[in-house]
Formats: structure tokens, C-alpha cells, sequence
């Protein structure tokens, strides 16, 4: 990842197996978020990063969660199924910005 520099990382599904990666992203990013249904698993990883308290499957919740948050890169770990999710995702990236799916 040398020479890669990002000012906002967000990730969704990070909270478990995607811990590694938040924390790789801390040393190349202004700011990391990880986006989870439980606080303490976030905080667990690391101090610095930024929790966004959120159930995916829940679009309201979803829509309110995003609001305000430009990332210029977001790594998620969600179902294939849910096309809808990752259009609403998509949409809050900054131009240019990079969207990873893990499979």
C-alpha cells in the first residue's frame, strides 16, 4: 500500500475478520470509521478509529448513518444480494474515490 494516502477510509463489516485491514488503514489515512451494529467491537480494535453505530440491513437507519460522511475510500463485507446497499453506499464517495468489495 505504499504511497497511498486516504482522508476518510470507511468500513463496513470491519468490527471482526476486517480488524487487520482497519488497522493497516490507520497508518494511511487522515481518518478510519468502521461501521457495525456494536460500539465496543469498534473501539475494540483500536482507539483512534471512529465507530458508526449501524445495522446495514436497515435502510432508514443506513441513509442516517451516511449523512454528512464523505469518504474517498470504502471497504465493505456485505451480501452480494443487496445491489441497493451498495448503490447507497457508492453514493456518499467523494469523486474519485475507491470502493472495495470483499468477497
Amino acid at each position: 500500500m505504499s504511497g497511498l494516502h486516504f482522508r476518510h477510509a470507511i468500513v463496513v463489516g470491519g468490527s471482526g475478520m476486517l480488524a487487520g485491514c482497519c488497522r493497516k488503514l490507520l497508518t494511511i489515512s487522515d481518518k478510519v470509521s468502521v461501521m457495525a451494529r456494536r460500539e465496543d467491537r469498534v473501539r475494540s480494535i483500536a482507539p483512534q478509529i471512529v465507530p458508526i453505530v449501524c445495522d446495514y440491513d436497515d435502510m432508514g437507519a443506513l441513509t442516517s448513518a451516511l449523512a454528512g460522511q464523505v469518504p474517498d475510500l470504502l471497504v465493505v463485507w456485505i451480501h452480494q444480494s443487496k445491489p441497493e446497499l451498495r448503490r447507497l453506499l457508492a453514493a456518499c464517495l467523494t469523486p474519485g474515490g475507491r470502493f472495495v468489495q470483499v468477497v
